[in-house]
């Protein structure tokens, strides 16, 4: 939601952000936009769908300049690539490396332009949380924490470091005296508040790059993987990789998808020692500059201790790492939709005539809970008297932008 924040916080221009997860605004057809944005949260599901008014809606407005974030580009592309030339978005923001950027969306007739973005950004919120939960570093209990999921095989070895750092990482701090508290399974998760207060407890934290090692752009893949397993019940990932995966990763076909995650920003905020695997983080962050680089391998694990426990080497990477992402203010929310904004000042709009958007707003605002409340009813209905005609809507954003 901070993503989401941001384009109505700090652009000079006028947003309207509309949820399709509650029903069309009427109100809506009354106007004309220079930009529609559609947010990265609309494609979170599969398929991707707009309500059909939505839909409909964004495909009349045919005078505007439509642009949509995408992130998790790995999967679905040719959902994705369908998507964006039925809607005719002509400007893409991606978390794509910018090497691949047009050898990926120059797929799509509509696209003009692609930009390379961040998955996140450092909030306010995220500022205000970490004077409230701070902890002075002795008194916190955690030595080493960390949290993931386990993803598909099919993303590649990228995806599965991100369970692999925390299951070997355990095995070299066995018998050193370390607290841990260190999980990637599913119902691990900790959400809201509750993860700053985790982050704030920890000492050090664990960290992959974001993204997968393996970009699926014509869905061929995971045909091939899911037939597999089919056949091959209960394999490991070693062996699928072995034979069948590890073509794919080393192709010279194969597209970069790896990014800087949030949690760096966050695990900064809070003044925690990052060890991290090796990678490039978009260049952001330096090893032995604001992190404690771990080789995949672990063959260095005997430096990091060593540079952990070493409480001035451990201090300055610390700082290091919040002056340079937090104290310098270079990755904030303000910071990118400047970025954003200048972008779109370079495009040549259609000269709308003047529209009264407080109203549009206002009346937005004034529905809002009339919209929320008749969206659980509706699934409250369907729920205990299964009528089924109810359609669930995504729980996604869509901004429109004069």
């Amino acid at each position: 939601m901070d993503h989401v924040k941001s384009f109505s916080q700090y652009s000079k221009n006028c947003f309207t952000s509309i949820n399709t997860l509650y029903e069309f605004p009427n109100i809506l057809a009354n106007y004309k936009f220079d930009l529609i944005v559609l947010h990265y949260s609309l494609f979170g599901s599969h398929p991707f769908r707009l309500p059909r008014l939505f839909s409909e809606f964004i495909q009349k407005q045919s005078k505007c300049i439509k642009i949509a974030f995408f992130q998790d580009e790995y999967q679905l592309c040719l959902e994705r690539f369908r998507l964006i030339d039925e809607l005719k978005i002509s400007v893409v923001f991606s978390l794509l490396n910018e090497k691949y950027l047009y050898s990926v969306y120059d797929r799509c007739e509509c696209v003009s332009h692609v930009f390379s973005t961040l998955t996140g950004y450092v909030s306010e919120d995220l500022r205000r949380k970490s004077f409230l939960f701070q902890k002075k570093f002795q008194d916190r209990s955690i030595d080493f924490g960390y949290r993931a999921r386990e993803l598909s095989f099919v993303m590649g070895k990228g995806a599965q470091e991100k369970t692999e750092i925390a299951i070997n990482f355990k095995k070299f701090c066995t018998g050193k005296g370390y607290i841990l508290d260190l999980n990637s399974s599913n119902n691990s998760r900790i959400y809201g508040d509750d993860w700053f207060k985790f982050v704030s407890n920890c000492k050090g934290m664990l960290g992959v790059e974001a993204g997968v090692s393996i970009f699926d752009i014509n869905g061929d893949i995971i045909k091939e993987c899911k037939s597999y397993l089919e056949k091959n019940i209960n394999c490991t990932f070693d062996k699928i990789y072995n034979d069948l995966l590890h073509k794919y990763e080393y192709s010279d076909k194969n597209i970069y998808y790896r990014t800087i995650s949030p949690r760096i920003f966050e695990a900064a905020a809070f003044k925690v020692c990052m060890i991290l695997y090796e990678g490039q983080y978009n260049q952001i962050i330096q090893p032995y500059v604001h992190y404690i680089p771990l080789r995949k391998d672990f063959s260095n694990i005997d430096e990091v201790f060593n540079i952990f426990n070493d409480k001035k080497q451990r201090q300055k990477i610390v700082e290091n790492a919040y002056d340079h992402i937090i104290g310098s203010n270079l990755f904030t929310y303000a910071k990118f939709i400047k970025g954003f904004d200048s972008i779109i000042d370079e495009f040549k709009f259609c000269g709308l005539p003047d529209q009264d958007f407080q109203k549009l707003n206002r009346n937005i605002a004034k529905k809002k809970n009339l919209y929320v409340l008749k969206f659980y009813l509706k699934k409250i209905l369907r729920k205990f008297y299964f009528i089924r005609f109810f359609k669930y809507l995504n729980h996604n954003l869509l901004f429109f932008n004069k």
